[in-house]
This record gives structure tokens, C-alpha cells and sequence, in this order.
């Protein structure tokens, strides 16, 4: 929808939703809605337990409301993008929001997308840690180059561990 300043953040305070895996939406600060999987017990007292069934409450009317009547849009790209993952180890307290906002700003120019794909917790990370791992896009109105995409994520990746002092995995 275009929304500017959209975020999503996780949260606890939806009774009806599993735990864990509920989060809010808000658009400039203002809570537009939530959405999640259904807990198992609401699922199956309406006979869905078979299955995860996921539920969203938005207030459509806030949402309409700060949406733009008129957006830009971008033509479809001539040249083919590199992708690149990056996975990092942070202290559990760091959002995923933070990550992003590092990640943006050390690929400004080059870097078109971040979309984050895994979450662990487990044996080979530390207490009080977790990894979350990203995949990049890479893109220019050229055919980038295999050295400037390579510099361009070693950019990225030293601001993770400069800034969030995070470790990189595999590279530890």
C-alpha cells in the first residue's frame, strides 16, 4: 500500500494468537492492526486444529487513511540483480529493524533489497544471542560486476560488526 514509516514489531499482548508468533503493525507510530497465527486452542474450538490458520486485525480505515492517493513507481529492471545472504549473530535484544537500518545504510547505493529469512537459537549460537540471516539484492541500471557486488557486501558486513558488534557467521 505504500505506506510510509510502516513497521511491524513482535508482541505478546493478543490473547487470542499463538504465542510468539503475533506481531503489530503501525504506520508513523500508530498501531493499525495485528496479525499472527491463531493460537491452537481458539483454532480448535472453532474446528480448525488440523492446520495453522493465521488471522489479521487491521483497522482499514487507518490504514486508508495513510496511504498516498498517488505513489511513484519503478520501471521493471533491464539488468539481471546478485543476490548475496548474509548471516549474523546479535544479542537477542537487538530488533530486526535495527539490522535492516544498518544493512540499508552501509548498501545505500547498490543494495535494492534485504529480506530476512531465518531466526535461530540453538546449540551454536551463545545464551543471550541469536543469528538472523538475510538475503540481499544487489542492482544497478548495469550489469554489475562480480568485484563491486563482492565489495559492496564486505561494506555491509563490516558496519555489522563495526556498529552492532555483531559477528558474521561462517566468518567467525
Amino acid at each position: 500500500m505504500h505506506l510510509p514509516a510502516a513497521s511491524v514489531r513482535a508482541t505478546k499482548d493478543v490473547p487470542y494468537s499463538h504465542p510468539g508468533r503475533v506481531a503489530e503493525v503501525t504506520v508513523g507510530g500508530q498501531k493499525v492492526g495485528v496479525f499472527g497465527e491463531l493460537h491452537p486452542k481458539t483454532a480448535a474450538a472453532f474446528g480448525l486444529a488440523e492446520r495453522a490458520v493465521l488471522v489479521a486485525d487491521l483497522d482499514l480505515s487507518a490504514l486508508l487513511t495513510s496511504a498516498p492517493e498517488r505513489f511513484a513507481y519503478a520501471p521493471v529492471p533491464q539488468h539481471q540483480a546478485a543476490l548475496r545472504d548474509v548471516a549474523v549473530v546479535v544479542d537477542e535484544s537487538l530488533t530486526n529493524e535495527a539490522v535492516v537500518n544498518e544493512i540499508r545504510a552501509a548498501g545505500a547505493e547498490l543494495l535494492t533489497g534485504v529480506r530476512l529469512f531465518d531466526v535461530y537459537r540453538g546449540d551454536s549460537i551463545p545464551p543471550g544471542k541469536k543469528s538472523l540471516a538475510y538475503a540481499l539484492t544487489y542492482q544497478a541500471d548495469r550489469t554489475l560486476k562480480d568485484t563491486e557486488i563482492d565489495k559492496a557486501h564486505k561494506k555491509v558486513e563490516d558496519r555489522l560488526v563495526r556498529v552492532l558488534k555483531a559477528s558474521i557467521r561462517g566468518k567467525e
